[in-house]
C-alpha cells in the first residue's frame, strides 16, 4: 500500500511466514512495484573501510526491476533491489529502506522443515552473513505451498522443497 515501509514490511511479512507456515528459511522470489523513496548501501563495503560503505537516498520516484534476498524466521534479511528512474536509468545495492509509491507486489518463496536460514558476524567481512544449517528432523518428503493475498489466505501443494507466498504491500 502507498507510504509503507518496504523494508520493515518485508521483515513483518517474513516473521509472519515463519509463524503462520512454520517456515524456517524465507527468501524473496521476486517484486515488481513503485517506490517514492529508496535507501541503499551502495557496493565497495568493507569492514577495513567503512567511510566507503556509502548509504544514499533517493527522494524521487522509482520502478522496482528486481528485488531478492533471504530473510530469517525472526526478519533479519540480506536484501538487494534495482530500481529504474523516469529516464529509464538504473540504481542498485543493498536496501536499507524504502517507501512503497502505489504498490509492491511481493512473491516470497520459504522452506518448512529440512534447514534452516540465519545470519552471523563473519570475521573476514564483518558484516552479518547467511548461515543455512540444517534440521535434525529432514523430512523425506519436503512440504510445498503456495500461498496468494494477505499473508495467508491460499493453496498448498505437497511435492518439493520450496513454499510461496504472493502479498500486496
Amino acid at each position: 500500500h502507498p507510504n509503507q515501509e518496504l523494508k520493515e514490511s518485508l521483515q513483518s511479512a517474513a516473521k509472519e511466514i515463519a509463524r503462520e507456515h512454520k517456515s524456517t528459511a524465507i527468501f524473496l522470489l521476486t517484486a515488481v512495484g513503485s517506490l517514492r523513496q529508496a535507501t541503499l548501501r551502495l557496493a565497495h563495503a568493507s569492514k577495513d573501510t567503512p567511510e566507503q560503505n556509502a548509504i544514499q537516498t533517493w527522494d524521487e520516484k522509482f520502478e522496482i526491476v528486481s528485488l531478492v534476498g533471504t530473510l530469517t524466521p525472526t526478519g533479519e534479511c540480506h536484501l538487494h533491489i534495482s530500481l529504474s528512474d523516469q529516464k529509464g536509468d538504473t540504481i542498485g545495492g543493498h536496501l536499507m529502506g524504502g517507501v512503497v509509491f502505489t504498490t509492491v507486489e511481493v512473491v516470497f518463496g520459504s522452506v518448512r522443515g529440512g534447514l534452516e536460514f540465519g545470519r552471523e558476524v563473519d570475521d573476514s567481512t564483518g558484516f552479518k552473513e547467511l548461515v543455512v544449517r540444517p534440521l535434525a528432523d529432514i523430512p523425506r518428503n519436503i512440504y510445498l505451498g503456495l500461498w496468494y493475498g494477505r499473508l495467508g489466505v491460499g493453496v498448498a501443494l505437497v511435492m518439493g522443497m520450496v513454499a510461496g507466498l504472493v502479498c500486496l504491500l
